[in-house]
């Protein structure tokens, strides 16, 4: 967002794309679903983008609440920002006294509008239709490996070029509900690696070899847009701002993942 761009706090979500949401992930009381969410950031430390949040059933999130979840608290505690000032160096709000409120405003209001606890998932922003809020560990394990461990995160919210929310980001979705069994396959095998069969080893090296290629393509798009961004975290790194994070014997790389070498 350039500074010439007015400050907006609040956007209604498009419904052409709410209803292809929708229809490529029908509603269901049971199980998580997904809200678009307009992220409005602070004036002070403007966000200005559209984001996916994943939500939790009514009834999970309400059994969260009964057992007193990390969380959930604040939740059902009056607005998390009454009486909260901006602490500038900190960037972010304190309440009296200095404390931090148990939850974000944007949590606490989507609770009073759904019944239902969320957490940020996607960000719609850059060419391709965005990319995950945050990383899982199998996911950073593949990024380090394509940076040479020099970048481990996805950019932040607001760093690459707004976008609106529209059909690739409806496509990602839909492959993450694939990936999702991967990235089960691939908790699975770090954990019992010991006990594995032959059989066994040959699927999570293949469920590997499906995520490892997956997200090299999606995280390498990412930062193939945001490398001027990535200098930043970088430091004093050297680099060729033309060039993706490519690693020098890719194969190599890709099956030491595969092989957890």
């Amino acid at each position: 967002m350039t500074p010439s761009v007015p400050f907006v706090w609040d956007k209604q979500p498009p419904q052409e794309f709410v209803s292809l949401l929708r229809t490529a992930l029908p509603r269901d009381e049971y199980l998580s679903t997904f809200e678009l969410v307009w992220e409005p950031g602070e004036p002070q430390a403007p966000v200005q983008r559209w984001m996916l949040w994943q939500m939790l059933s009514r009834q999970a999130t309400a059994e969260r609440i009964r057992r007193n979840h990390p969380a959930t608290i604040g939740l059902t505690e009056p607005h998390p920002r009454n009486g909260a000032w901006w602490d500038a160096n900190a960037g972010h709000y304190r309440l009296s006294g200095g404390r931090t409120a148990k939850t974000d405003r944007l949590t606490w209001e989507l609770y009073q509008r759904t019944g239902q606890y969320g957490q940020r998932w996607w960000v719609v922003q850059g060419a391709d239709g965005g990319h995950r809020y945050a990383l899982t560990p199998v996911e950073k394990q593949v990024l380090r490996a394509h940076t040479q461990n020099k970048v481990s995160d996805v950019p932040f919210a607001g760093d690459l070029p707004y976008a609106d929310p529209d059909y690739r980001v409806i496509r990602h979705i839909c492959e993450m509900q694939q990936v999702a069994v991967w990235h089960r396959m691939c908790a699975y095998g770090n954990h019992y690696e010991a006990r594995l069969n032959a059989q066994e080893q040959r699927e999570v090296e293949a469920a590997r070899a499906k995520m490892f290629d997956w997200l090299s393509g999606q995280l390498g798009g990412i930062y193939g847009e945001a490398m001027p961004l990535v200098k930043r975290a970088l430091k004093t790194v050297a680099y060729d701002p033309h060039q993706k994070f490519v690693p020098t014997d890719g194969d190599k790389v890709r099956d030491d993942f595969i092989h957890d070498n």
